[in-house]
């Protein structure tokens, strides 16, 4: 970036490496090639053989002015035929337009605001359709919006988004749930050994079984398997438990960019709207608050006390029983304990310093 394109170009030229002709007359493109953006220091920070400071100046240098939002636009919407279009039993309310007023003139400055509303007004619907309109002239930024319950992600995503999406059919949105809600593809994977081992059960086949096919045709997300074959099929809770994301989603158990966890935070990434949680807003990806204009905050009267907890250290019982578990196992399943003794009984039939050492172990294990 700090060489002049025309400079550059010609020291090309002089070394052969360009001709004319190719600059005139480049090749045909391939028929399966594509076109991939990728953010270069990404790719080089951990190739690089010393860190590199750098200036934070650069992050702001050339930053695109954002195109403001007129609250007149937002006063059309709810005055126009859409919503009696697709909600025939849509009743105007003028509490609800002035809250979406008051959204899209945050929107466009650099600044804090708290609103409060009472139940009922349609709070979603006129924080969305400001969002969205900003989002519409403003395709480089970002907006998130953040709840304290999976109930209201669920009805932002499922009941008010496909209205609003007629409207803007170009924007994409996306749901992001912490790491807990996901089922990690590798540990899967992994477990595999276990479900079909000898000493497996039906029940366990068939868990192993209806939690790859989870995967492979849904979103993953751990709050779509019904209620009712967890409680039929008694291994799933025991295989979902010990496959979660939030367990073995890091470099150095699986490829985190390619389980299911990361396909969720790709999608985050590529999408206009993110819908997510208190406790990940608090832990977001710099990626994606990087990019993003605004964070809409709903239900913010108990976002301090998920903050708080989101960044934490709290254990409690069930994760020191469940470290127990995974430890010592139980008579259906083998432990790490019951694992490495069996690596240990077979080194000591051998010889050489492994079978020494396996002897000398074996009394601690």
């Amino acid at each position: 970036p700090s060489l002049r394109q025309d400079i550059c170009l010609e020291t090309c030229k002089d070394s052969g490496w360009l001709s004319d002709d190719l600059l005139a007359q480049p090749k045909d493109e391939h028929e399966q090639s594509e076109l991939v953006m990728m953010n270069g220091w990404d790719i080089l920070k951990d190739n690089l053989p010393v860190p590199i400071i750098r200036n934070p100046s650069d992050e702001t240098e050339g930053e695109i002015e954002s195109i403001e939002v007129s609250p007149g636009s937002v006063t059309s919407f709810f005055n126009s035929n859409f919503l009696k279009e697709h909600l025939p039993n849509y009743e105007k309310r003028p509490a609800q337009i002035d809250y979406s007023r008051v959204i899209a003139n945050t929107f466009n400055e650099p600044v804090h605001n708290y609103i409060e509303a009472p139940t009922g007004i349609g709070k979603s619907l006129a924080y969305l359709l400001p969002a969205c309109l900003f989002l519409e002239k403003n395709r480089h930024r970002k907006i998130i919006i953040a709840t304290a319950t999976k109930n209201l992600q669920s009805q932002i995503v499922e009941d008010d988004w496909p209205l609003i999406q007629k409207r803007f059919p170009n924007l994409k949105i996306s749901l992001l749930k912490g790491k807990s809600n996901y089922l990690c593809t590798s540990a899967l994977a992994r477990n595999f050994s276990h479900c079909f081992g000898k000493d497996s059960i039906p029940a366990e086949r068939a868990a192993w079984i209806i939690l790859a096919l989870f995967l492979n045709r849904t979103s993953g997300d751990l709050e779509k398997i019904p209620y009712l074959l967890k409680k039929w099929i008694e291994p799933l809770n025991a295989i979902i438990e010990d496959c979660r994301a939030d367990l073995h989603c890091t470099d150095s158990l699986c490829k985190p960019s390619d389980c299911n966890y990361g396909k969720h935070l790709t999608n985050a990434e590529e999408a206009d709207l993110i819908v997510t949680n208190h406790y990940k807003i608090a832990m977001m990806q710099e990626g994606i608050v990087g990019l993003s204009h605004a964070v809409v905050i709903d239900e913010a009267e108990r976002f301090g006390d998920n903050v708080r907890k989101a960044l934490s250290i709290q254990i409690e019982l069930k994760d020191i029983k469940n470290l127990f578990y995974r430890f010592r196992g139980s008579p259906k399943r083998k432990g790490f304990i019951q694992v490495i003794d069996k690596v240990i009984n077979k080194l000591e039939k051998g010889k050489g310093k492994k079978a020494k050492a396996a002897k000398e172990t074996k009394d601690l294990i």
